[in-house]
């Protein structure tokens, strides 16, 4: 029987484990019994014991045994056709199913409409985060209309920031009543190492390495600097295509910055990734677009302080000048000055601000105003 308190966690191909971890603890901690289902990140999530979380044990993967990538990629394909075929069969046992991802829409929009319709069928207590309006790197107007098309159907759209909420009710005519903002909390802060000292005169870029981050304005930046006689390093953490790499790697040497810039090509496991972000003076967010950064969710409560390009929500986070410091996106002199303006601040102070700053996202508020969403909506 189903009871209200009952939450369905749907990640299926675990596109975002650790926030998946986060939300569904979260959860659990205002008197819901969550479960995800999805394939398990064990590599990602085995420092997380300090959250309440589970997986639902009968998600079908065999493609993590798989070494080749052709072959791989097919399997996954075809467990995602099955697991979907799973989730029907279990929100029956379910009050409510929160749907993290349907990466598939980018590529293939029918298979997760007919699921989501079918869905709603069974079981119409269905809630989708949009982390990203629309997918990285892709602005074809294909994509777009694959991912309109969803939106439309869903009966709860769940955001992180208002400037999403506005973005979805102008551009794509959805109904603002059914739009639900919801703060993306902090992660990754009960991790954190206090022996771990900063580097003077280094900010950095930490995680996947991606054209949408914009990574060659934070290199001009840097160059700027030295033409100012400013030695700043710049440390860029995280794997990312060869292609991509390879043209950062021919920008750097151009701009005569190799002992300067430093490009970190492979996975980081959690715990070097934090060292990066402990060790920091600044982290640099020089993207093209984003919705809200789990980039920026990871530095403050760690104490490292931001800059960014002015887009998205972010300017819901950062405020200016005491967390860090927004630019209007494309300004290289704007990202150089707001590098000085950290260098010159007090580091205790600057770290104190921030950790102070994400005291308002905390887990617990978010899922307490989900609950009432939750209930109300039963």
């Amino acid at each position: 029987m189903k009871k209200e308190n009952d939450v369905l966690i749907l990640d299926l191909n675990s596109t975002t484990p650790v926030y998946t971890a986060y939300f569904s603890d979260a959860l659990n901690k205002v008197g819901f019994n969550s479960k995800i289902f999805g394939k398990k990140r064990v590599y990602e999530t085995k420092h997380l014991d300090y959250l309440d979380f589970d997986y639902i044990e009968n998600i079908f993967c065999i493609s993590n045994k798989i070494k080749n990538n052709t072959l791989k990629k097919i399997l996954e394909i075809v467990e995602y056709f099955i697991n979907w075929l799973n989730v029907l069969f279990l929100s029956k046992k379910y009050k409510i199913i929160h749907i993290q991802w349907l990466p598939l829409t980018k590529y293939f929009v029918l298979w997760d409409y007919l699921m989501v319709f079918l869905l709603l069928k069974i079981n119409n207590n269905v809630y989708y985060t949009v982390h990203n309006v629309i997918p990285h790197n892709n602005k074809s107007k294909r994509i777009r209309n694959n991912y309109k098309k969803l939106y439309k159907l869903l009966p709860n759209l769940v955001v992180h920031t208002q400037s999403t909420k506005e973005k979805l009710n102008k551009d794509f005519n959805i109904n603002e009543n059914k739009i639900l903002v919801s703060a993306h909390g902090p992660i990754y802060h009960q991790l954190k190492n206090d022996s771990i000292s900063r580097k003077e005169k280094t900010v950095g870029i930490i995680g996947n390495i991606s054209k949408y981050k914009r990574i060659e304005d934070s290199i001009k930046a840097i160059k700027s600097l030295h033409n100012e006689g400013i030695d700043v390093n710049l440390i860029i953490a995280g794997s990312g295509p060869n292609k991509y790499v390879k043209k950062l790697n021919k920008l750097i040497k151009t701009t005569d910055l190799n002992s300067s810039v430093k490009i970190i090509n492979r996975y980081l496991d959690i715990q070097e990734m934090l060292e990066w972000y402990q060790e920091i003076r600044g982290l640099l967010v020089t993207y093209e677009e984003i919705e809200m950064s789990g980039a920026v969710m990871t530095a403050l409560p760690l104490g490292t302080p931001v800059i960014a390009y002015d887009v998205g929500g972010l300017n819901e986070v950062i405020e200016n000048n005491y967390n860090g410091r927004l630019v209007k996106k494309g300004d290289i002199k704007g990202i150089a000055n707001s590098i000085k303006w950290i260098l010159d601040k007090d580091e205790s102070e600057l770290s104190l601000n921030c950790k102070k700053s994400i005291e308002k996202f905390s887990w617990r508020d978010i899922a307490k105003s989900l609950k009432e969403t939750y209930l109300a909506n039963i």
